[in-house]
């Protein structure tokens, strides 16, 4: 479908807990002759992807008569409230099933390295990596992804850090192992601080890469990136794009997208409570600490009980 189409980030809304969600595929018939298929949507932490017989299903349907070249929207399934994450990093996975081009044998996929192979090499598969985050404008957060690569000895890598569309002034710092910054060429990226295992790189802004990388035999190696949302950022989805390429071919690719919003409600990841934006106590809470909410009855679902002064009927 063409990599600008594909890496369009409003064409879909966040994923939002407390109600149920709407799954709609994007599908194209790249053959020769008309064609129906079933499509089968499941969901999965991303350790479960080796393991398919974990994947959640969350539903099916069926696309009939698609004619040669024909691009459809298809859906909605439903994605019920009571199978959403609460919070974190989890992974949509969608299979084409028909005659003519049938699903992979899911029974095969034994590694990480053959789910990414299948989804490379099979044109009725799709993967999608979905991240649910809240931030508050003058918020701190991270999120943390892994770097993975083939077996084989003398592999390049190079990492995509794109903030192409992400909130602007933004902070952004990335940490990774020394041994590995150390072998690259940093293209809009500084190295602002090192200890003996890890280098931490200051990212100016719009696409930042590190290139030719020296990658060990099945490589696996964690990558964490901080950002820090200026005051005055619009409300709006603002993604974090990160692309990790091996010898020249793109083998991963995960999207952190950070909805920031002037929320009413702000909660304290230490205490637990939940405040009033005006409370008192919110000149003293972190910004790290601080985790927005639309309303109470979302905070009370995470756990968070009221503040006692600024909104009362706490039940400590």
């Amino acid at each position: 479908m063409g990599i600008t189409v594909k890496h369009r980030h409003d064409l879909s809304d966040q994923v939002e807990d407390g109600q149920d969600n709407y799954v709609y595929l994007r599908v194209q018939n790249r053959g020769t002759v008309i064609g129906s298929c079933t499509a089968t949507v499941y969901f999965t932490i991303p350790g479960m992807l080796p393991n398919p017989a974990g994947w959640e299903k969350i539903g099916q349907v069926n696309i009939p008569d698609l004619e040669p070249g024909e691009f459809r929207v298809i859906g909605p399934i439903i994605w019920s409230d009571a199978q959403i994450p609460r919070t974190g990093h989890f992974c949509l996975i969608s299979i084409l099933d028909s005659p003519s081009d049938p699903a992979p044998d899911l029974t095969a996929i034994q590694t990480s390295a053959d789910f990414r192979k299948m989804v490379r090499d099979k044109n009725n598969v799709a993967w999608k990596n979905i991240t649910i985050v809240d931030v508050i404008p003058g918020g701190t957060s991270s999120f943390s992804f892994y770097m993975e690569g083939p077996s084989g000895k003398y592999h390049q890598a190079d990492l995509q850090v794109d903030l192409t569309n992400f909130a602007p002034r933004a902070d952004v710092l990335v940490r990774m192992v020394k041994r590995l910054a150390d072998t690259a060429t940093l293209n809009n990226m500084n190295v602002t601080h090192e200890s003996k295992l890890y280098s931490t790189l200051t990212h100016l802004g719009k696409m930042g890469t590190l290139e030719d990388m020296d990658f060990k035999s099945n490589e696996e190696t964690k990558v964490t990136i901080y950002y820090t949302v200026p005051e005055k950022t619009p409300d709006g989805a603002y993604p974090i794009r990160a692309t990790l390429l091996v010898d020249g071919e793109q083998v991963g690719s995960y999207t952190e997208m950070i909805n920031i919003s002037h929320f009413v409600f702000v909660g304290n990841r230490k205490t637990k409570e939940v405040h009033n934006k005006t409370c008192a106590w919110m000149n003293m809470m972190s910004p790290y600490n601080r985790k927005p909410f639309g309303d109470l009855p979302q905070a009370h679902r995470h756990g968070y009980d009221n503040c006692a002064h600024c909104i009362g009927e706490s039940k400590r």
